[in-house]
């Protein structure tokens, strides 16, 4: 979901549309971090995608992350003049993802968890 996101409503780097996507698994924790790198240093709506939905409400494209206990951050990526180059998503799942409890609460946060 993250990628569909990014192409649909970032900017690729490339012309062909290239997105780059990065999974990992943290052995100490065994939480999943996928992360998602766009063009477009903006996230609007970020508050409103990084918290759970209210009942009764339409669930997000990210119904997903708050349905597994995920959170979601975001970060602007930089050059080495400081210069906005785009954005990385990132969600960080954890171990017990598969499990879900409800309800859920998610902290809102714009700096990256894990690095």
């Amino acid at each position: 979901m993250l990628t569909d996101n990014a192409v649909r409503h970032g900017r690729p780097f490339t012309p062909d549309r290239r997105i780059w996507l990065r999974l990992m698994c943290l052995a100490a924790t065994e939480e999943l971090i996928v992360e998602v790198d766009d063009a477009d240093p903006a996230f609007p709506g970020f508050e409103k995608l990084a918290v759970a939905p209210s009942v009764g409400t339409i669930p997000t494209s990210l119904w997903w992350l708050h349905r597994n206990q995920g959170f979601l951050a975001w970060q602007i990526k930089r050059d080495l003049n400081d210069t906005p180059l785009g954005k990385t998503v990132q969600v960080v799942l954890p171990q017990r993802w598969a499990q879900p409890q409800s309800p859920l609460h998610l902290p809102q946060s714009q700096g990256l968890p894990h690095a």
